[in-house]
């Protein structure tokens, strides 16, 4: 496929590792067939500072993990235990895409069995006006 591509264009993936032929990446990158790559995933990670694409003058390498931050790791740390104690305690959790679910009789009885079982009032049928509150 890179040799279809007109002179001069870049190639970015910041999908999945192994959906790229390195090996053919790495020859037009040589030849400059394309005039360079950004990517963040590779077929084998994690990549050394070997590897051959860290030769390339025309290629930017990142970790897949790039966003992965302290910050992050907190802040999905305290949503997610925010959301235990509000569904432990009765209350719909915020950022729940599919609200229709808090509905269902089948969720009802198990959100009433966790909640009697915690000693916590239970909650009463939720509308779906509630839901989008």
């Amino acid at each position: 496929m890179l040799q279809i591509y007109c002179d001069g264009p870049y190639l970015l993936n910041t999908a999945r590792g192994g959906i790229v032929d390195e090996d053919a990446l790495h020859a037009a990158l040589l030849a400059r067939r394309i005039a360079g790559a950004a990517l963040d995933c590779f077929a084998g990670e994690p990549i050394g500072a070997d590897h051959r694409f860290t030769r390339l003058d025309n290629v930017l390498l990142a970790p897949h993990s790039i966003a992965w931050t302290h910050e992050l790791f907190r802040d999905i740390g305290r949503a997610v235990c925010q959301g235990m104690v509000d569904v432990s305690q009765g209350r719909q959790p915020a950022g729940v895409v599919n609200r229709d679910v808090f509905a269902r009789p089948t969720f009802q009885h198990k959100w009433r069995r966790l909640t009697s079982t915690l000693g916590v009032a239970a909650p009463g049928n939720v509308s779906q006006r509630e839901c989008q509150a």
